[in-house]
């Protein structure tokens, strides 16, 4: 049987569920709902509520007060399926499990292993009042919804590099007229390849065969 080492008053209950007359087989387990109350400590060693071996000197965990059970076998109940307990005290959160039942503890009231106490405050205060609590699953809590999908990639800017003109052929660009061509360029004109050999800009008349000094046969 385990221990509350330090005991306060018992607290009014402050949370929003229905507690039978003398019987806390009624409660249920708000994951998610704050509440305020007071921690205290233990250290005991040997069988939790739930079932499984504890160190609470050592182990960071929680027993929680007994108008939170609902079963007669403890170690099926509910409260030991992988819920957890957040508990935040000046500026300081910590998340431990749910190992054992506080059979003198009020509903608000959290009694955590002497090592998860100390996380938050020195264990010379003993009982320490306005903590806020709550039920979370194992791990930290309900897991966020997810997010949106990433929204697509923005186009390119309208001034933009455009993209590169494709290769001309093998036998060169079609000659046309009012077109600057540099020396060693190559055009194709009626079925030929020329090469120009002197810079110019084209004109019409100027068409490769007639201008052998602008283009030579390849």
């Amino acid at each position: 049987m385990r221990r509350v080492v330090v005991a306060g008053a018992a607290l009014a209950l402050t949370v929003g569920v229905v507690l039978g007359s003398g019987s806390a087989n009624a409660a249920t387990v708000p994951i998610g709902q704050p509440m305020t109350g007071k921690m205290t400590f233990y250290n005991d060693v040997g069988f939790g509520a739930c079932g499984t071996q504890i160190n609470a000197a050592t182990q960071n965990l929680v027993a929680m007060s007994f108008r939170w059970w609902t079963t007669p076998n403890p170690n099926n109940d509910p409260i030991c399926q992988g819920i957890s307990v957040r508990v935040t005290f000046n500026g300081k959160t910590i998340t431990v499990p749910v190992k054992d039942k506080c059979p003198s503890c009020d509903a608000t009231h959290i009694d955590l292993s002497q090592a998860a106490f100390q996380r938050l405050a020195p264990l010379d205060v003993g009982v320490v009042n306005g903590i806020t609590w709550q039920f979370v699953n194992s791990g930290g809590g309900n897991p966020p919804p997810p997010g949106p999908p990433p929204p697509p990639p923005p186009p390119p800017p309208p001034g933009g590099n455009p993209p590169p003109p494709p290769p001309p052929p093998p036998g060169g660009v079609a000659w046309q007229p009012n077109v600057h061509y540099s020396v060693g360029q190559v055009v194709t004109f009626s079925g030929r390849s020329y090469s120009c050999v002197q810079s110019h800009t084209s004109l019409p008349g100027w068409e490769p065969p007639n201008v052998p000094a602008l283009w030579a046969p390849r």
